[in-house]
């Protein structure tokens, strides 16, 4: 169970702006508006998803190879946007960690080329 807060609130507002405010094993999650509510389900084969919703543009998050040029530097110039931005991952390669997030995570812990991910979700108005 997550805190059920504003959307705005699921946001951490880093020094440099990343993705963040993931929930991991998430089975559904419910989004809520004054037009009526949006609910995002997990479908077989995956019994989970890791999800996570935005009032900002994930292209203000997961900026260019060379961080300097990201349109957004700083986590305080983050700008909320009207619409309200959803990702729904099968998986996560995980966490680098071992030297300060330069290295890659550690072959155990990411996906493989050949390796099939099959999943499922659903969207339903409610």
């Amino acid at each position: 169970t997550w805190d059920r807060g504003a959307i705005l609130d699921q946001t951490f507002k880093y020094v440099r702006p990343q993705e963040n405010g993931n929930k991991f094993e998430t089975r559904w999650m419910l989004l809520r508006g004054t037009a009526g509510a949006l609910l995002v389900s997990a479908l077989a084969p995956t019994p989970t998803l890791s999800m996570q919703c935005h009032r900002y543009a994930l292209d203000d998050f997961d900026g260019p190879a060379k961080k300097i040029e990201q349109r957004v530097l700083h986590g305080g110039e983050l700008e909320a946007r009207a619409e309200t931005e959803l990702c729904v991952d099968a998986s996560q390669i995980g966490l680098g960690g071992i030297d300060s997030w330069y290295s890659p995570p550690r072959p155990i812990y990411m996906h493989k080329p050949d390796e099939v991910c099959e999943w499922a979700f659903e969207l339903r108005v409610v």
